[in-house]
């Protein structure tokens, strides 16, 4: 079923990753783990972003990556 609602490889194995992994992590480390390049992991977690997909913060001079924390209120992190 996600491989008919999201066509980019890339976006799927990421999501994969943060959401049903429980993964979190640079975007390095997340391009490792998914098999992608840096400029493809970089460009799909910034689009996952904006849209609500995965939250970012910053440790020190790294930004990671992961799911959304889920609560108890729709739409709400």
């Amino acid at each position: 079923m996600l491989n008919y609602l999201v066509t980019s490889k890339g976006r799927r194995a990421l999501l994969r990753l943060l959401w049903a992994e429980g993964e979190r992590g640079s975007v390095s480390e997340l391009a490792r783990l998914a098999g992608l390049s840096f400029r493809t992991a970089h460009r799909e977690l910034n689009q996952m972003h904006r849209a609500g997909l995965a939250v970012c913060t910053r440790a020190g001079n790294a930004t990671l990556f992961e799911a959304p924390r889920r609560s108890g209120h729709p739409g709400r992190s």
